[in-house]
């Protein structure tokens, strides 16, 4: 009890000083950017709209809150996602009404899916218009239905401090997208409240109790031929994962958010599962008798066990059992968790299973291996990522778009790093975005785009952005004349490929038209030289790769 006292007089004193500071926001545009202030946030992404001008002329002279301008809505909605993601600190974007927040919508699809924390605030018609055919109304609130976990349209000054706390509650706890809506005529008008600070108690985590820690501990001993699945909540537990499998003597697959924060060099750890995944992994799910799966949600059912023990840890209880079958769950943090899992179970001698896994690695690293360095008289897609994780330093933030390149950067890449991928919306046109505003979080350290022609060919505007800011983007495009993904599966099925080519610039002379560096490479020989260039230069950079559209070997996996 003494410590929630504590906290509740902290609270009250920052209350305090948050209420003193608002006496001179007068307006609703002011309180605004004092309460997210408070809350942490420093950046807004958006692009400028007539309905919230006020705002934008508050923020011009504002010391602690900058906007940051993208050429369209969905690439603020990403930049958003993405920043939420990188850092885990709520993120702000804005757009204005009619096709502006239609827009910004559907790139919050990202943040919504992937459970990131964002607030998206939307200029809407003046009050007397709501509700009425007047020029760019729609109502974003069934609009928002979709994609937000709360939304709400501001109509009184005096109660947007509340209705921002309870947004910013909403995603902050929730991991998930909050909305509101404020009329046009609302931003200048008077406000008299003051702002509410976030609550001490947000974050606290869940602590399971002994039994349930012993209950799982049981179901592991009855292993045979135990295997953990990693997902990317294992981001800040990746030793305690190691020290486990060491003592349970466990095979270790990876989802595509994991593969980057545990080392594939352990020989346990056997690669990613799912389309992209690898054989190993997929032989040793098939063989497993009890899976862990850890902080993890990608269950891509075709690749996946049935009729297994299998025991979940996740920090958010609606992650236990959805959309697969679970035997045992646990509610935690697996820093908190694993330890304890690794405290309570008996270490293993090696045996037939630990022979078995170091087996599958083995073939499995042959395979890779050839992958990479199969490239004759073009540029493969293992050729490509060989390449390329021969000079990228580990723990670079890696921005992945969707397509057929997102596939084989999860079969060959293998270097530790941090990824900003669109993992259940699937958006193409992520990539760029994404790795702008990881850019802006870390200015100091480039940023690697892999993305497809098509993927770019969508976010190419954002290399304006780029440029912008002179952020140190490297855009590597996997450019092989058409959506791979779809020609490839067309073709595996029977189908004659249609409408699946695609018309491309010569995205090199087009990133030097932008401002940036640009580079194409066909030849084998030339693509070492041409991506270090490219990570050699200061600013933005685009390396035009011309590869051969290669189906994965394991074309079952289609």
């Amino acid at each position: 009890m003494a410590g929630q006292q504590l906290d509740t007089s902290t609270n009250q004193q920052s209350a305090v000083a948050i209420g003193s500071q608002a006496q001179t926001a007068t307006t609703v545009s002011d309180i605004l950017l004092e309460q997210l202030s408070a809350w942490g946030v420093d950046r807004i992404f958006g692009v400028a709209g007539d309905t919230f001008l006020d705002l934008l002329g508050k923020l011009k002279n504002h010391g602690n809150i900058k906007f940051y301008s993208t050429k369209n809505e969905i690439a603020a909605a990403f930049m958003a996602s993405a920043h939420a993601k990188l850092t885990g600190q709520v993120a702000v974007c804005m757009a204005t009404s009619g096709p502006g927040v239609a827009q910004l919508f559907s790139g919050l699809g990202d943040a919504y899916l992937d459970k990131a924390p964002v607030l998206a605030i939307t200029g809407q018609v003046e009050t007397k218009d709501l509700g009425l055919d007047r020029k760019q109304y729609v109502d974003q609130q069934a609009l928002a239905s979709p994609f937000a976990g709360y939304s709400s349209l501001v109509t009184t000054p005096d109660r947007l401090p509340e209705q921002m706390d309870k947004a910013l509650r909403t995603a902050v706890t929730q991991g998930t997208v909050a909305h509101l809506s404020i009329p046009k005529d609302l931003f200048p008008q008077a406000a008299a409240t003051a702002v509410i600070p976030p609550s001490p108690y947000l974050t606290t985590p869940r602590i399971p109790a002994d039994e349930v820690i012993n209950g799982a501990v049981a179901l592991m001993e009855e292993a045979t031929n135990p295997v953990i699945i990693a997902g990317g909540g294992i981001a800040d537990a990746a030793n305690f994962v190691i020290d486990l499998a060491d003592k349970w003597k466990a095979a270790i697959t990876v989802s595509m958010m994991a593969k980057g924060r545990i080392s594939q060099a352990h020989p346990a750890v056997l690669g990613g599962y799912g389309q992209g995944g690898s054989q190993a992994a997929h032989d040793a799910i098939r063989k497993a008798d009890v899976c862990l799966l850890l902080g993890a949600t990608y269950w891509p059912e075709r690749f996946m066990p049935t009729g297994k023990t299998i025991i979940q840890v996740d920090e958010t209880p609606a992650n236990i059992g959805a959309g697969h079958p679970v035997s045992y769950g646990i509610v935690g943090s697996l820093q908190d968790v694993l330890p304890r899992l690794i405290m309570g179970i008996a270490p293993r001698p090696d045996s037939l299973w630990t022979q078995d896994i170091r087996q599958m690695k083995l073939a499995w690293e042959s395979q890779i291996a050839g992958e990479r360095d199969s490239a004759e008289k073009s540029i493969t897609p293992g050729f490509l990522f060989g390449r390329l994780q021969q000079m990228v330093p580990d723990d670079t933030v890696i921005a992945v778009d969707t397509g057929d390149h997102t596939l084989w950067f999860d079969r060959v890449y293998a270097r530790m790093h941090r990824l900003l991928i669109s993992g259940t919306w699937r958006s193409l046109g992520f990539a760029l975005p994404a790795a702008n505003a990881a850019a802006l979080a870390d200015p100091a350290n480039p940023v690697i785009v892999i993305t497809g022609d098509g993927g770019m060919a969508m976010a190419q505007a954002e290399l304006l952005t780029s440029v912008r800011y002179q952020l140190p983007v490297k855009v590597i495009v996997m450019n092989n004349g058409c959506f791979a993904m779809e020609k490839n599966r067309m073709e595996a099925e029977g189908m004659t490929p249609s409408e699946v080519d695609l018309t491309n610039p010569d995205f090199a002379r087009l990133a030097e038209a932008c401002g940036a560096k640009g580079i194409r490479v066909v030849k084998p020989s030339h693509l070492v030289s041409s991506l270090q260039s490219a990570l050699a230069h200061p600013g933005p950079a685009v390396v035009d790769v011309v590869v051969e559209n290669r189906p994965l070997p394991h074309t079952e996996l289609y």
